[in-house]
């Protein structure tokens, strides 16, 4: 059960004005898969006999460990850079109050979630996280396991499921199951390229239920030409019902991304394979129905996509990653934010945020690893540079992307504090936020910016436009 502090920080959120107040949280990713999904752009691998889970369980560790000692507690990309490039903008520091050094931010600043996604995270061996686990407990002393939301990604036909993640449960310490359910009708889960089916899909949540406080599942809409809104609208109605009126759902649409096996057949000249999506004026119909069947039935939604029955069921990783909290990624692929207070040439303390992305494949994210001898190593993509932290332009426009995907918006505070010291008047095209308020698009309050019901659906439409 996560304790009332994690509700609290959730209900009340007023936005982040100190370094030691923004929180922490972990992301460990696994790359594998036991079947690729035609819709899935992630950086995935099948699983097979030959995946090296003691190398893999080593490496997170060793990328973990690394990570917390020689950037966090150094203060990013390489301990207080005078050469910051941060100061583009306005670079006020009078919301920048701690004269503190950064090792003693890292000890106060709360972890406030661990994820375990993918990929499929539960076909790693149980030992591999309890690993991790023990090296988190050993970064971060204070750190009490059963007060943060540990979630785990699982699929619905894993095998000896009830067990599976008693164990997880017991041995890691996840307290919250994220479940891939996709669909409950059978001939879309066949076309979606899922491996269960939907009386699995329903035994899963039944499962799952039994065992945790908080469950979440997915399901994708607006799949084909020839989804009906009654048919989706009905198929919601089960799955909510599924949920015995407690827990979350993320309700998205189909995209088709580059890369993948439904983005080729898109142009596909074959009427067996060609896929044909539903319009945008059917797409938001499907999209307002999603909101008002979740909301009639108890769950409110706080994101675009998100939607929970009480606070307390929000997922507070992703809340994190909107809030523009910070966040460790380990794993191939694994992306990493980091805000830490440095000095410019002027001796000011300014606020540097600090972007890491590693490499993709499992084989030289490990080989890069374990090629350096002592603490000291990363697997980094060579193209993020990790001692040149975002401009204060970048920072903002990430903000932007996150935050206005929430009900609640982009915090002013939050805004200023890591912008240091840029207003919404001094970043945006103002004319255009009076035009989009005045349309009902968007809402500029004194302490926050965000989008209206009819906004958040054209949120990739609205941002270019407010941004000067």
């Amino acid at each position: 059960m996560l304790n009332n502090i994690s509700k609290n920080v959730i209900k009340q959120f007023k936005g982040y004005n100190k370094l030691q107040d923004l929180p922490i949280s972990l992301f460990v990713y696994w790359p594998y898969c036991t079947k690729i999904c035609p819709y899935c752009n992630f950086n995935k691998y099948r699983d097979t006999d030959k995946v090296d889970h003691e190398g893999m369980s080593k490496s997170l560790s060793r990328e973990l460990e690394s990570f917390v000692k020689n950037i966090y507690l150094n203060g990013g990309g390489g301990g207080n850079n005078n050469n910051n490039n941060n100061n583009n903008n306005n670079n006020n520091n009078n919301n920048n109050n701690n004269n503190n050094n950064n090792d003693s931010f890292i000890g106060e600043r709360p972890i406030s979630s661990i994820y375990f996604g993918g990929g499929t995270p539960s076909l790693a061996k149980i030992s591999t996280f309890v690993e991790t686990i023990e090296t988190m407990k050993k970064l971060f002393p204070s750190l009490n396991i059963e007060d943060i939301e540990v979630t785990l990604e699982v699929n619905p036909d894993q095998k000896d499921l009830r067990n599976l993640l008693k164990d997880f449960k017991k041995y890691v310490g996840v307290n919250r199951v994220s479940l891939g359910i996709q669909s409950l009708v059978d001939k879309d889960l066949h076309f979606l390229g899922r491996t269960h089916n939907r009386l699995q899909a329903e035994e899963s949540i039944k499962i799952a239920k039994e065992l945790f406080d908080h469950v979440t599942f997915d399901l994708i809409y607006s799949r084909t030409i020839d989804q009906g809104l009654e048919q989706w609208r009905n198929e919601l109605k089960y799955a909510l019902n599924l949920t015995n009126g407690d827990g979350h759902l993320s309700l998205y649409t189909l995209t088709f991304e580059q890369g993948t096996s439904f983005y080729k057949r898109l142009s596909s000249k074959g009427s067996k394979f060609k896929i044909i999506p539903p319009d945008d004026q059917k797409e938001s119909d499907l999209y307002d129905l999603t909101v008002q069947e979740a909301e009639s039935m108890g769950f409110q939604q706080y994101e675009i996509s998100s939607f929970a029955s009480s606070d307390n069921q929000k997922g507070k990783h992703n809340l994190n990653y909107w809030r523009s909290g910070d966040f460790i990624g380990i794993g191939p692929g694994a992306s990493s934010r980091l805000t830490t207070l440095n000095n410019n040439n002027n001796n000011e303390s300014i606020i540097s945020r600090y972007a890491f992305k590693n490499i993709l494949h499992p084989k030289e994210w490990m080989e890069k690893l374990n090629s350096t001898k002592g603490s000291l190593c990363n697997a980094f993509i060579e193209d993020y540079n990790p001692k040149i932290p975002l401009t204060n332009i970048e920072v903002a426009e990430e903000m932007l992307l996150n935050g206005l995907r929430t009900i609640e918006g982009v915090q002013l505070s939050t805004f200023t504090f890591q912008t240091n010291g840029l207003t919404f008047d001094q970043f945006l095209n103002m004319k255009q936020v009076e035009i989009l308020q005045e349309q009902g698009f968007l809402i500029l309050e004194p302490t926050c910016l965000k989008l209206t019901g009819k906004g958040r659906k054209l949120l990739d439409t609205i941002i270019p436009k407010i941004l000067k």
